[in-house]
């Protein structure tokens, strides 16, 4: 999710407006639009964990000026800053929750959801008014919808969200990402089979990415579930995350090598001890 936050805003700092392209597209708008769009930009750079300043700031914008060819990149902002700041309290809160012996009663945190809630509204915002104006924006923020439902664990939805990146925009750069949403959102249902079908047309169509760690990883899990270790392990040993090494470590176990689990387990705690 970083990447595609970091790629856009520096479209937005360096070249212009995303969805205008330069700024002459931006010329004559006005000193002070370009002032405030840039200002905001710059406060969400500078700002690393609350962004609510942030999100005030393109609201300011928005309002001032809402037919301005950067309108889309401002709401799509606004989205990616309420969906930063949900991120930020489950990141603490999964971290509380492993020192805490109560974490199994922790309900949904309200301030996360609230924030989820208010990106997918401007993430909806931006696929409702400018698919077709602007379809890399578009894109963009239909792929983000996949992501906020994921995050909310609503797994379902986030695959419904992230078909419609394929169905609506596929000729863009982002199928293929929603393809790797839609493979973890049918794990987390402990759907293998049909994450297992995901995966091989996936690799019929971008077989470049069977090589990325996150689906070599969705492939150690479905293949840990079929039984196969050997094929457990294969695509597990090429993935460094405590995540990876877990499973790898449990592929061991299960395939009767207590010292090599062991052994994996241990290079968690040594590696990962944060």
């Amino acid at each position: 999710m970083k990447k595609l936050a970091i790629f856009l805003l520096a479209s937005f700092t360096a070249a212009g407006s995303f969805a205008a392209g330069s700024k002459k597209d931006f010329a004559g708008s006005g000193q002070e639009e370009e002032d405030l769009f840039q200002s905001a930009c710059q406060l969400y750079q500078q700002t690393a964990h609350e962004k609510s300043a942030t999100i005030q700031a393109f609201n300011r914008f928005l309002k001032a000026f809402s037919d301005s060819p950067r309108a889309a990149d401002a709401q799509f902002m606004i989205g990616e800053s309420n969906m930063e700041d949900a991120l930020t309290v489950l990141k603490a809160e999964a971290a509380s929750k492993k020192q805490s012996a109560d974490r199994l009663l922790v309900p949904k945190n309200v301030s996360a959801v609230n924030s989820l809630t208010k990106a997918r509204e401007a993430f909806a915002e931006v696929v409702s008014r400018y698919r077709k104006k602007q379809p890399g924006i578009g894109s963009s923020a239909q792929y983000r919808l996949g992501e906020t439902a994921y995050n909310a664990k609503d797994w379902g939805s986030a695959i419904e969200e992230w078909r419609k990146v394929e169905k609506d925009f596929n000729k863009t750069y982002i199928v293929p990402e929603a393809w790797m949403g839609i493979i973890f959102a049918n794990l987390a249902l402990e759907q293998f089979s049909q994450a297992e079908a995901n995966v091989f047309l996936l690799g019929e169509i971008y077989p470049n990415y069977l090589k990325v760690p996150e689906v070599l990883y969705a492939q150690g899990i479905i293949s840990l579930h079929k039984g196969d270790y050997s094929g457990a392990e294969r695509a597990l040993k090429l993935v460094h995350t405590p995540e990876a090494l877990f499973y790898l470590g449990k592929t061991y176990l299960l395939s009767k090598r207590p010292f090599l689990a062991a052994a994996t387990f241990e290079q968690i705690t040594r590696e990962f001890h944060d």
